[in-house]
């Protein structure tokens, strides 16, 4: 773990992310989606900073089957100490348990055991009861939120996306810290099975190349 970095610290760590994302060789159709274009016009840790666009990234990496990337990027964050760099961690931690969870879900234990045991940074960090209860699940596809979307004259398509991958991320975050009563592990696993055939059902998910990111 890197502790009070150095800006140069920052900026070579932000390198080795890139190196380990690997975007050069992503097909054309994925590599000039958005994010991804944003994540190579600019990846940095500096103070402030907030890597949303590399969360994002790494979340199709797991969607679309690419867990080798997103392992690789797992491995570089890490490193960051979430006490003395001054960024947006959940972030961080976010991309670490999205991975951790599929890495359990393939069925490769050697990575998960090593993932899991970053997830607690800070140092005992615990999840709060509002998170392991379900009620930060969003919930995009359910008949309420089907009908509010289509009342919006807004790209619903893309919006259901992003709401969906949120509530994969939290469902693995419930999963690993073990779930609770309302929600044991195969209520989650169960329910992010649908979330994610749900997701890929909408127009232009079916493949990450239809998906605009």
């Amino acid at each position: 773990m890197i502790v009070n970095p150095t800006p140069e610290q920052r900026k070579e760590l932000a390198a080795e992310v890139l190196a380990a994302a690997d975007l050069d060789t992503l097909p054309p159709s994925k590599r000039h989606g958005g994010d991804v274009r944003r994540l190579q016009r600019k990846l940095t840790f500096g103070r402030g900073a907030v890597p949303s666009a590399l969360a994002s990234v790494v979340h199709l990496f797991l969607l679309y089957g690419d867990f080798a990337r997103a392992y690789r990027v797992a491995s570089v964050v890490e490193r960051i100490d979430p006490e003395t760099w001054d960024i947006d961690y959940n972030y961080v931690r976010g991309m670490i348990q999205d991975t951790a969870y599929e890495a359990h879900r393939l069925g490769y234990l050697a990575e998960a055991s090593e993932l899991q045991s970053w997830i607690r940074h800070p140092a005992g960090y615990t999840p709060p009861e509002i998170l392991m209860n379900g009620s930060r699940l969003r919930h995009p596809f359910s008949e309420e939120n089907m009908t509010e979307w289509r009342a919006q004259p807004v790209d619903m398509t893309s919006t259901i996306a992003g709401e969906g991958l949120m509530d994969l991320s939290t469902l693995g975050r419930m999963w690993l810290f073990g779930g609770s009563r309302e929600w044991p592990r195969e209520r989650i696993d169960a329910f992010y099975d649908e979330t994610v055939e749900r997701i890929k059902a909408l127009p232009g998910w079916a493949t990450w190349e239809g998906t605009g990111k």
